[in-house]
C-alpha cells in the first residue's frame, strides 16, 4: 500500500509539473517580436470574411484635432466579421449588432432609461455629432452599409470617434447591408490627405464622391432604402426600457435627456407615445437654445412646423399652435393631448419599447412611419405632446415635383397597405367592414366636388359603393 501511494503521488506531481510548462509555452510575453509583428500589420480587427471581403480598408490618414478637446488619434476597430451576421425575415439583409460600442454607453442606459434610436445612411453620417452634442444620453444608430460604403462608413466612424468625445463615450453602432450588395473594399488611396475634425461634411464629401460614381448613384437613388428595418434595428440594440426614435437629421433640442428622463420615470401609461414637437429651422439661424428662442423664430418666420410647406398632414394632428401658447414650462409636462389623428400622422415621439415594430414590407419611401403610427393608434395608443422640448431639423422646405423613383417606391408601398391593413384589423379584433364603409365616404366626399378639367362634373356613383352594399 505504502508503494502503491509513493507511485500515485509521483505520477500525480510530474503530471502537473508537465501541465505547467505546456500552459507556459502557450502564452506569449508583451515583448514577445511575434505579436509585435502582427500587432503592427493589423490596423483594423477586420482583416477577414466572406463574400472573397480580404480587409481592404481604407488606411486611416492623419486627422487634424487642433482645438478639440480629449482628442483620440487610436483608430476605432469593429467587432464583427464581414459575412457573419444575422438575416432579416426576407433573408434580403444582413445584420450586425453593436460592431462598435460608446465607453460609457451601457452606463447611460442604466441611468437613464431612455435611448435616442436613429437610422441613417452613410452620405448623413454628419449629421450625428450634432445628436450627440444636444443628447447627453445613450444613442443607438443603425446605419445602411451596401458595397463600397461600408468601407466608408468604416474610416468615417473612426474619424467621428477621434474627434467627438460625446460619439467615443455614448454612440453605440449597428450595420446592415443588402446580401446582394456584400461589403468591399473602395480602394481610396488617402496618402497626404487631413482629416479636420473643424469639418465634418468636407471629410465625408472627400470620401464619398469617389465611390458615388454616375453608375453607382443611379442604382443608389432609385434603391428602396429600408428604412424600417433600420428602425428595428436601432430599437432593439438599444438597452433601455423607453425609445425615442428619430431620423439621423432630427435634432434634439439641448440639455432634454435628464428632464426627458425624470418625466418618463414617473410615468405610469403604459401606452401613451409622448410627442417632440419638430421644427424646420432657416439654415442662416442659430440653434434655438430652448423654447423662448425657438418662439422667437417663429415670429421672424425662420421656423416653421416640421413639413407644412411639404405635405400638411404629415405633422398636423400635432397641434403647434396648443404646443405655442402661454403655458407653465418650468418642467417637463404633457402640453395636452393628440385629439384630431389623422392616417398620415408621422411625429416623432418616445414610448415604451412594447410600442409595435415597424412593418419591413414598406421599402423605400411612402408608408413607412405611418404605418407604424396607425396601428399604433388602431391598438389604443394614446398620443401626448410634451413641452418645453423640441427636435429639429435644418432647413426651410419648399413643395416642390416627386422624383419618378420617389413616386414608383410610394405607388408600390400603398399597394402593400390594403393588405397590411386586414391584417393589423383582425390582429386587433377590430371591425375591417365599418372602417371600408368610412373609407368609401370619405372617398366620395373627396371626389364630390372634383371636375376634370375639360369636362362637365358628373354624378356618378362609384362602382365600389355597390360591391359593399351588396
Amino acid at each position: 500500500r505504502v508503494l502503491m501511494s509513493s507511485c500515485l503521488l509521483v505520477w500525480c506531481l510530474s503530471s502537473l509539473l508537465i501541465t505547467n510548462r505546456l500552459i507556459k509555452g502557450g502564452k506569449r510575453t508583451k515583448d514577445d517580436p511575434e505579436e509585435i509583428n502582427v500587432a503592427v500589420k493589423r490596423s483594423r480587427r477586420i482583416v477577414r470574411g466572406h463574400y472573397n471581403f480580404r480587409g481592404e480598408l481604407i488606411v486611416m490618414p492623419d486627422i487634424d484635432g487642433d482645438g478639440f478637446d480629449n482628442f483620440d488619434s487610436s483608430p476605432t476597430e469593429m467587432n464583427m466579421e464581414v459575412g457573419v451576421g444575422r438575416h432579416d425575415k426576407s433573408l434580403e439583409f444582413l445584420i450586425y449588432d453593436h460592431v462598435v460600442v460608446g465607453d460609457q454607453f451601457v452606463n447611460l442606459s442604466r441611468s437613464l432609461g431612455v435611448t435616442l434610436a436613429t437610422q441613417t445612411s452613410v452620405d448623413r453620417l454628419r449629421w450625428l455629432p450634432q445628436s450627440a452634442k444636444t443628447w447627453t444620453g445613450p444613442i443607438s444608430v443603425a446605419v445602411f452599409v451596401p458595397d463600397q460604403e461600408f468601407d466608408i462608413a468604416q474610416a468615417y466612424i473612426s474619424y467621428l470617434r477621434s474627434c467627438f468625445q460625446s460619439v467615443r463615450d455614448n454612440v453605440a453602432f449597428s450595420l446592415l447591408h443588402p446580401i446582394q450588395k456584400p461589403p468591399r473594399s473602395a480602394r481610396i488611396e488617402t496618402t497626404n490627405w487631413l482629416f479636420p475634425c473643424s469639418d465634418p461634411l468636407s471629410v465625408l464629401t472627400s470620401l464619398t464622391r469617389r465611390v458615388f460614381t454616375r453608375e453607382y448613384a443611379s442604382w443608389r437613388t432609385g434603391y428602396n432604402y429600408p428604412q424600417n428595418h433600420l428602425r428595428n434595428i436601432a430599437r432593439e440594440n438599444s438597452m433601455t426600457h423607453y425609445t425615442m426614435s428619430l431620423d439621423v437629421d432630427i435634432i434634439p433640442s439641448p440639455g432634454m435627456a435628464k428632464p426627458l428622463s425624470m418625466f418618463l420615470n414617473g410615468n405610469t401609461c403604459s401606452k401613451c407615445a409622448f410627442v417632440i414637437p419638430t421644427y424646420e429651422i432657416h439654415d442662416k439661424a442659430s440653434f434655438p437654445a430652448n423654447k423662448p428662442e425657438l418662439s422667437r423664430l417663429i415670429k421672424m418666420l425662420r421656423a416653421q412646423p416640421f413639413h407644412s410647406k411639404v405635405f400638411v398632414h404629415n405633422q398636423f394632428a400635432t397641434n403647434f399652435s396648443q404646443f405655442t401658447r402661454p403655458q407653465d414650462d418650468s418642467v417637463l409636462h404633457v402640453s395636452h393631448n393628440v385629439t384630431e389623428f389623422e392616417f398620415f400622422y408621422e411625429p416623432f415621439y418616445v414610448s415604451l419599447d412594447t410600442a409595435p415594430r415597424y412593418d419591413e414590407r414598406f421599402v423605400g419611401y411612402g408608408f413607412t412611419r405611418n404605418t407604424q403610427v396607425y396601428e399604433m393608434n388602431l391598438s389604443d395608443w394614446q398620443f401626448r405632446v410634451l413641452s418645453p422640448i423640441f427636435t429639429v431639423h435644418w432647413g426651410l422646405q419648399k413643395k416642390k415635383g416627386r422624383p419618378t423613383w420617389r413616386e414608383r417606391q410610394n405607388s408600390n408601398n400603398r399597394k402593400k397597405f390594403q393588405h397590411f391593413k386586414k391584417e393589423i384589423f383582425a390582429k386587433y379584433n377590430k371591425d375591417y367592414l365599418k372602417e371600408a364603409r368610412r373609407d368609401l365616404e370619405n372617398e366620395m366626399k373627396h371626389n364630390k366636388n372634383k371636375t376634370v378639367k375639360g369636362y362637365k362634373r358628373v354624378q356618378n356613383v362609384p362602382r365600389s359603393s355597390a360591391r359593399i352594399k351588396s
